[in-house]
This record gives structure tokens, C-alpha cells and sequence, in this order.
């Protein structure tokens, strides 16, 4: 049956020739990028923040500088640049979860290259609120996370954190509102499995770090020895 297989997926790709998802340019079977976008999409480098991850400006993190952080240390892959916003919004708002396991996949490549955390103990997502979830129908960053913890052998826990209470999207607000919008909007649903562990949390984008700094404080508050934050971009 797998030559049948090839051979409809041939068809297919004559019928609807694959199309690279930020250029709209040809390209290969099973790539979501063409090779000119993919360059785009580079590892971020540079001076970063030892805390937080971002790009320092003279030494100094603007992010950190009007934050509180409790994680022990947050960390992006790619800077939100048009192609990886391409590629997220694909993911969100297309229903294209190929792409979420293709970014779990280059999170593992990063790790695997650069060893910025130390032993994890469990891997987990930024929950979505139930009403959320059923309006998109699957979790962007369980996703994300659940590739990327079975390319790094580590023990996926979808639902280790939950949201307490519904919280507007983050997407309009400034600093301060992001911050009390999910002010004690998470709780961890089985605190014994936390007590004394490293949790690394996994999400899409991290803009001022609010929703990550909500979910580690609920994290540490039921004993989880470390929180480390992992996200694919940086906005």
C-alpha cells in the first residue's frame, strides 16, 4: 500500500503544487519554506539576556528592567521575523499543526546544539482557557511541546498546568495589563508531580513574559524546584 500512497500524494502535489507559506514561491514537497525563507530563519544570536532572552541594547534589558521574573531562565529560538510570524499564524489560524511539529522539532535542534537548560524533569505547555480550546480546537503550544519533548526523550505533561479563570488575549494590552490580565490565572492540577522537580513550560511567542512569569509562580508556589521558559520566538 505505500506505493499507493506516494503515488496519490504525486498526484496531489501536481494538482495543488506545494507553496512555500511566507512567499507564496514553489517549493518542495513536505516543506512549508522555500529555501530562500528558510535562511531566513536562523537561530537568534547575539547578546542576549542571561534571564529573560532578550537582545541586549549597550548591556541592558528593557524587558527585565519593568518585570519581576521568577522563572529561572527564558529562552527563544527565532526572533519574530516575518517569515517565523508566517509560520505561526499558519499554525494558530490555519489549523496547520505540521508547522507546530516542524517548530517543535527546530526547538529540539536548538537545545540539542546549545544545552541552555540544565536536567528537565518534565515538559508542559501555556495552557489555553477550555472556551479557547474549543474555539481553535487544539493547543498551539501542546503542540509545539509535545514534538519537541519526544525529539528530546522528555516526559510530556499537557495538562500539569490549567488556567483558573478566563483572561482576555494579551495581544492589545501593554505591560502593566498583560501582567494583571493573568495575574493568578493558572493552577497547577497535580502539585505533587511539580514538588521538587525542573519544569520546562513551552510556548509560542514571548512578548513581555507575563503569561510565562503567571504560569512559573503557580509552578513554584506548589514546590517546583526550577521553571525555565522555552518559546519559539522572541517579540
Amino acid at each position: 500500500m505505500n506505493w499507493i500512497t506516494h503515488l496519490i500524494s504525486d498526484f496531489l502535489d501536481l494538482l495543488y503544487p506545494p507553496v512555500c507559506f511566507h512567499c507564496g514561491m514553489r517549493t518542495e514537497p513536505g516543506q512549508f519554506l522555500c529555501k530562500s525563507c528558510q535562511s531566513e530563519l536562523a537561530f537568534l544570536e547575539g547578546e542576549l539576556c542571561p534571564v529573560c532572552g532578550t537582545p541586549l541594547h549597550l548591556g541592558i534589558c528593557d524587558t527585565c528592567a519593568g518585570s519581576q521574573f521568577v522563572f529561572d531562565k527564558a529562552v527563544s529560538i527565532f526572533s519574530f521575523n516575518p517569515v517565523c510570524q508566517s509560520l505561526i499564524h499558519h499554525l494558530k489560524y490555519k489549523d496547520m499543526v505540521g508547522v507546530g511539529r516542524y517548530l517543535g522539532a527546530k526547538a529540539a535542534e536548538y537545545c540539542k546544539e546549545r544545552n541552555p537548560f540544565s536536567a528537565i524533569d518534565l515538559v508542559a505547555p501555556i495552557p489555553l482557557h477550555p472556551v479557547r480550546l474549543r474555539h481553535r480546537g487544539f493547543n498551539q503550544a501542546g503542540v509545539i511541546a509535545r514534538a519537541f519533548a519526544r525529539q528530546m526523550k522528555l516526559s510530556y505533561m499537557p495538562h500539569l498546568v490549567v488556567r483558573a479563570r478566563y483572561t482576555q488575549t494579551q495581544t492589545k494590552l501593554n505591560r502593566v495589563q498583560r501582567q494583571k490580565n493573568v495575574s493568578q490565572a493558572f493552577r497547577v492540577k497535580k502539585p505533587h508531580l511539580v514538588q521538587g522537580r525542573t519544569i520546562l513550560i513551552m510556548d509560542d511567542v514571548f512578548t513581555t513574559g507575563a503569561t510565562a512569569n503567571s504560569v512559573a509562580k503557580a509552578l513554584l508556589n506548589q514546590g517546583a524546584e526550577r521553571v525555565y521558559v522555552l518559546t519559539i520566538a522572541r517579540a
